[in-house]
């Protein structure tokens, strides 16, 4: 994975996740890392920002004293992959534009995108693990000296769909699209009656969300596929909003039927490390 920068300002429009119009722009700064603008004009590094998550409705949230931007995952995933860098964010409102994917964002920045040389890479010093049962855990493992990739083991397994596993490394060739149109799993009847009802009543998203909508082989293995890029997407956001600025954390990641609330875990444990250089 090299890096990349914007050749120029870089609009996304739409609504956002609870229905209000909103813009973002992405603009190329000279300083190295992913910066956020607050609603008082005033730009922070992403790294300085508390991540945290939503429990009840399963979303990331980052956090600057009173300001909180919620679901940043998507677009922080998609730069991750991108080895995009030197990046202001501007949310209008401090909301994101939401379709449950990355690919609002992907669609937008493609034709702003450019190669920029190289990054730094930075791992742990040690293996790193949050186990939240045997068969459920994420774990790092640190980049040998001069391995400047991060490769991924997503293992997502369902009672009604079975299981699948995406190996890989962050950053190849054609990744992206793959990444970007991925949804997450919408699994609870009662949830989508409440959706149905309420984009009957104005709510703007159609859907945002995947589902078993045929009870054969292929439709299962073709939805665990989808939900591994998803996993991939949304990991790969939480490790953006930890990593140092200007660079990415290189190592091995394995992640076995966990989520949001077991990453941030694994990424309270990153920041308390010292970054080693590879």
């Amino acid at each position: 994975m090299n890096r990349t920068e914007l050749s120029r300002p870089v609009l996304v429009s739409g609504p956002s996740a609870f229905g209000w119009e909103t813009t973002c722009v992405l603009e190329p700064v000279r300083d190295p890392g992913i910066h956020v603008m607050l609603p008082t004009g005033d730009a922070v590094p992403l790294s300085d920002m508390t991540l945290g998550v939503n429990r009840l409705l399963h979303f990331l949230t980052l956090r600057w004293k009173k300001f909180i931007l919620r679901i940043p995952e998507h677009l922080l995933g998609l730069m991750f992959n991108l080895g995009l860098d030197g990046v202001l964010i501007t949310p209008r409102n401090f909301r994101l534009p939401y379709d449950g994917r990355a690919k609002l964002f992907w669609d937008a920045i493609r034709p702003a995108l450019r190669p920029s040389g190289t990054l730094e890479w930075l791992t742990v010093p040690a293996p790193l693990a949050v186990t939240a049962s045997p068969d459920h855990y994420i774990k790092i493992v640190p980049a040998a000296p001069g391995c400047r990739s991060f490769a991924f083991d997503i293992n997502v397994g369902y009672p009604e769909l079975g299981e699948a596993t995406l190996r890989g490394v962050a950053g190849e060739a054609g990744q992206n699209e793959r990444l970007s149109s991925a949804r997450p799993y919408l699994r609870n009847r009662g949830i989508e009656a409440y959706a149905a009802l309420a984009r009957m009543l104005g709510w703007p998203h159609g859907e945002i969300t995947v589902s078993l909508m045929a009870d054969t082989d292929e439709a299962k293995a073709a939805l665990l596929e989808e939900l591994c890029w998803h996993r991939l997407l949304d990991m790969l956001g939480s490790f953006m909003a930890v990593s140092p600025q200007g660079a990415r954390i290189a190592g091995s990641i394995v992640t076995r039927r966990v989520g949001h609330a077991v990453d941030i875990e694994l990424m309270r444990q990153i920041r308390k490390t010292s970054w080693v250089k590879v």
